[in-house]
């Protein structure tokens, strides 16, 4: 009879983490979606909803983070922030644009307030300088580098 209550004791917090991973996995789901339409929106940044979605999964279930960090859409972005806090080279330089271009098309067509316009290039130009601030890495320049260790 020991065994048995022993295995029940041990699963125990398993059953009670249930309802969180359940959430966590929903919401990784929500943010992944997310990010797989932010890729041909360009109002939505698909980097930050990739980074949320792997941190939520991480917590829901280790089989799924680690399936985001093999698919080769997501997977470099979410290594290169999760190892080195850098975002890739390429995904970088496409943030960039399509902040730029985004804000620039709101603030000159969409918007008539001035103090709209002045605010979102505000913010807009603070949105480029962060990302423009961010360290780059990719996965192909570290290959070519001599192995230190």
């Amino acid at each position: 009879m020991s065994p048995a209550t022993d295995e029940s004791a041990s699963s125990l917090p398993t059953r009670r983490a249930r309802p969180v991973r359940a959430v966590f996995f929903v919401l990784g789901t929500v943010f992944l979606c997310l990010a797989a339409l932010g890729i041909v929106v360009p109002v939505l940044p698909t980097t930050p909803f990739v980074l949320l979605a792997a941190a939520c999964y991480l917590r829901a279930s280790t089989r799924l983070h680690d399936r985001l960090l093999r698919s080769r859409t997501f997977g470099p972005t979410i290594v290169a922030w999760q190892e080195h806090r850098a975002i890739p080279p390429r995904a970088k330089a496409l943030a960039i644009v399509m902040v730029t271009a985004t804000f620039a098309i709101s603030v000159v067509f969409v918007f008539e307030s001035f103090a709209v316009r002045a605010g979102l290039a505000a913010f807009g130009a603070i949105l480029v300088i962060w990302l423009a601030r961010r360290p780059s890495w990719s996965g192909a320049a570290a290959a070519d580098e001599p192995n230190a260790g």
